[in-house]
């Protein structure tokens, strides 16, 4: 537990400013953890009948689900209702949120 608070602590203090590739990452994560998993069995299985080292198969499909999944963020879920709703609604942010 110390360490994970010792890590927030951290980038608390040495990441105050935001930027929009950080709040694209902190969006879109729960979006891939809902649909990583149905891509990578789908590439893996698709990647049965190839005969690749599995070194080369296991990064080609971190490769390919961490694209699928961030290109279909940005397509089908960033400026839709589902955006809304896995996200809530887009405000600027103050630190008067927080006090």
């Amino acid at each position: 537990m110390f360490f994970s608070l010792f890590f927030i602590g951290l980038f608390e203090c040495k990441l105050i400013s935001f930027t929009k590739i950080f709040r694209i990452f902190a969006d879109s994560a729960y979006w891939i953890y809902l649909i990583h998993f149905s891509i990578v069995t789908f590439i893996t299985f698709f990647m049965f009948k190839f005969n690749f080292s599995i070194e080369l198969k296991l990064m080609l499909s971190i490769l390919l689900t961490t694209l699928i999944s961030y290109i279909s963020y940005k397509y089908l879920v960033r400026s839709t209702y589902l955006g809304v709703l896995l996200n809530g609604k887009k405000r600027k942010f103050s630190w008067e949120m927080f006090e």
